[in-house]
């Protein structure tokens, strides 16, 4: 597991432990990296089916199923101001850069995500960004996927 602390101000190092196998996450082109300063720290997946019950007066219930709707997946992280080994810009701005090249309104394509082994396909449809901590000039930052059902 990555071990992620400050140096100094705005500026995050990583230690890794060689005894953890890191899971795989994040979305195609992804400004990460070992030298990054707008690290992944979450990601929740979401989905569900696309259903209608009936009552009946007679207490009989029916289920019609539709196949399934669109899925969730949210990315979370935080940003820092420099990067150990001198990153280019700072995290917000880099996520804010992120969205501007991936997002749907900009692409209308959908992008390669893998979480562990599981692949999925999904819209980059938005974005937050807070400056949360001035004093050790950190951000916070959530990236909204809107995904294909699967088959």
């Amino acid at each position: 597991m990555a071990h992620i602390f400050s140096r100094s101000a705005g500026t995050a190092a990583v230690l890794t432990d060689p005894t953890v196998v890191p899971m795989i996450i994040g979305p195609s082109g992804w400004i990460g990296g070992s030298g990054s300063n707008a690290v992944l720290q979450g990601v929740s997946v979401s989905s569900e089916g696309n259903y209608q019950f009936l009552n009946t007066l007679r207490n009989y219930t029916y289920v019609y199923v539709f196949g399934e709707k669109m899925g969730d997946i949210v990315f979370t992280g935080v940003g820092f101001t420099n990067s150990c080994s001198g990153g280019l810009g700072d995290g917000m701005s880099n996520v804010i850069a992120y969205y501007a090249a991936n997002g749907i309104y900009w692409t209308g394509a959908p992008i390669g995500i893998v979480v562990g082994a599981a692949a999925f396909a999904g819209f980059l449809v938005r974005i937050e960004t807070t400056f949360h901590d001035p004093e050790r000039q950190m951000s916070q930052f959530r990236l909204f996927f809107k995904t294909l059902p699967p088959g």
